[in-house]
């Protein structure tokens, strides 16, 4: 197998994320792209075990695959930490309201999806009610979207 090396240090070596790197060489040693002095033996490629009687040879990953879940999870959950000590930052709202009335926060449009077809519903169930008058539930529609008129006039 040949390895490029390269006289600038590789991305792994700048952010020192090393249990990542390396491209295994002769004699299953890890070797750095950069030729950096990071080589080592053999570790797992999932977690970063070094502990040579714990990793596979054939697979290069640990033995007990549980444990190496852990360690990578638990390597996770400090980074996050470290990232987001008040925790994981929330998606401010949109600030528009469905135009249905349901009091929802939409993602940037006039309705929550789904909603503009319940709006047309219940103005034609109002309408054929007798509650509302066709002309009063276009003028009402037509306020908010052109698109509603035709849903109103597929359900009456």
């Amino acid at each position: 197998m040949t390895i490029k090396m390269s006289k600038r240090p590789c991305g792994f070596c700048t952010t020192g994320d090393h249990h990542y790197c390396g491209v295994v060489g002769q004699e299953h040693k890890y070797q750095c792209p950069c030729g950096c002095e990071h080589s080592t033996d053999k570790r797992c490629k999932v977690c970063g075990n070094t502990q040579a009687n714990e990793v596979r040879d054939e697979t290069w990953t640990c033995a007990d695959a549980g444990e190496c879940m852990r360690v990578v999870n638990r390597k996770r959950e400090e980074i996050r930490h470290t990232l987001h000590p008040q925790g994981l930052p929330v998606k401010a709202p949109s600030g528009k309201m469905c135009h249905c009335e349901c009091g929802e926060q939409t993602g940037g449009g006039l309705f929550k999806p789904g909603h503009a077809d319940k709006l047309a519903k219940a103005t034609a169930a109002r309408v054929i009610s007798g509650e509302l008058d066709y002309e009063t539930a276009v003028e009402q529609l037509t306020t908010i979207s052109d698109g509603l008129l035709k849903k109103l006039d597929a359900r009456l």
